[in-house]
């Protein structure tokens, strides 16, 4: 009976060894991905104050 106990307990550690690592690459990538949204949108909201375009603005005369 304890083999079978020690080889449940065994296949029940590797499995939640599975999951840890997973949840751990789904947070790290989950992390990334508001980090590259977050710079996106400072970079555009950045873009809408330089003035690098004057033909833009040739609607106010």
């Amino acid at each position: 009976m304890k083999v079978r106990h020690k080889a449940a307990s065994i296949r029940k550690g590797i499995k939640m060894a599975f999951f840890n690592s997973a949840i751990t690459v789904l947070q790290t990538l989950v992390i990334a991905l508001g980090a590259g949204l977050g710079v996106w949108g400072v970079v555009n909201l950045l873009e809408g104050y330089g003035n690098d375009n004057p033909g833009a603005n040739a609607h106010v005369r």
